[in-house]
């Protein structure tokens, strides 16, 4: 909203910006829009990143699976020595994830 003054001829003057109120109620509406997306984006992020893990977990899975033989013992470096999964996967593996004495590979914690 303009504010007008008035000079000494008695001819207005228009003075450009804004009042405070409408800078307050522009800060309050952000605020308020914030409040209501950051909550929704955390949840999004922590869906993700399970469907994430649950995929991974089914990609190792396989793999075991493919390599599984009654005479050895499968493990993770023996998946990354025979080149079945990345050394990316791997390190992966190493810093989350468990092989379970049955096979199944699991997160860290959820065995």
């Amino acid at each position: 909203m303009r504010k007008i003054e008035w000079n000494n001829l008695g001819k207005s003057k228009r003075v450009g910006g804004f009042t405070l109120i409408e800078m307050v109620i522009v800060v309050l509406i952000i605020a308020m829009l914030t409040v209501l997306i950051l909550p929704n984006a955390a949840k999004q992020k922590g869906i993700a990143e399970q469907k994430t893990d649950t995929a991974f977990i089914q990609t190792i899975q396989s793999q075991i699976d493919i390599v599984d033989t009654e005479s050895e013992r499968i493990s993770f470096a023996a998946l990354k020595e025979n080149k079945h999964i990345t050394n990316e996967q791997y390190n992966k593996l190493q810093d989350g994830y468990v092989l379970n004495a049955d096979g199944t590979v699991a997160k860290k914690g959820d065995s």
